[in-house]
């Protein structure tokens, strides 16, 4: 019987090289596999979460641009509001139809708080992204005054840097519940 018998092919490999690995090696490298594993299902579970956030975000930019163009009196002849009104009222509007969408199907395995708490939550939150969004918007009108002809195209651009903020804080403070470390 070789030295070799009792190894297995890890161990022999290692042998046939004159080092021995010890027990707790072997150990170390499964849990490190088990560790990736859940790392992936992680990974898995946030890429998910951001699809569903970027598509419910998207209802919310339409439902944010709808309400613009309605304050701003082009929906609605013989309303008109400034620009700044219309894109925060714009922003409450939607900010409250992407929370519901949010709270039963982005982060619908979160335990649900009471929903006043949860939507205060979620507008507070909101709000970071919300200076972001409307000094974005105010900023490149101002820069390129071409886009007050075209408002979409500012407000899409707004909305990029605000849906990175959004979701963080979303995640990580509104939805946070629904995260299960093990």
């Amino acid at each position: 019987m070789s030295s070799t018998d009792d190894l297995s092919p890890d161990d022999t490999r290692c042998a046939d090289l004159g080092v021995r690995r010890h027990a707790f090696y072997r150990h170390a490298f499964y849990e490190t596999n088990a560790t990736h594993a859940i790392q992936r299902d992680e990974i898995r579970k946030i890429g998910g979460e951001v699809m569903r956030f970027l598509a419910v975000g998207s209802l919310g930019y339409v439902v944010n641009f709808c309400v613009y163009l309605g304050l701003r009196g082009r929906l609605s002849p013989g309303i008109e509001t400034t620009r700044l009104s219309a894109l925060l009222v714009g922003f409450v509007v939607a900010a409250s139809t992407t929370w519901v969408c949010h709270r039963l199907y982005t982060f619908k395995g979160a335990p649900r708080l009471p929903a006043a708490r949860q939507w205060a939550l979620f507008l507070g939150s909101s709000a970071i992204g919300a200076i972001v969004y409307t000094s974005s918007v105010l900023a490149l009108i101002h820069a390129w005054p071409v886009l007050k002809q075209i408002p979409a195209l500012a407000m899409l651009l707004g909305s990029g840097g605000s849906a990175i903020i959004n979701f963080t804080l979303s995640r990580l403070v509104v939805f946070k519940a629904h995260r299960s470390i093990t």
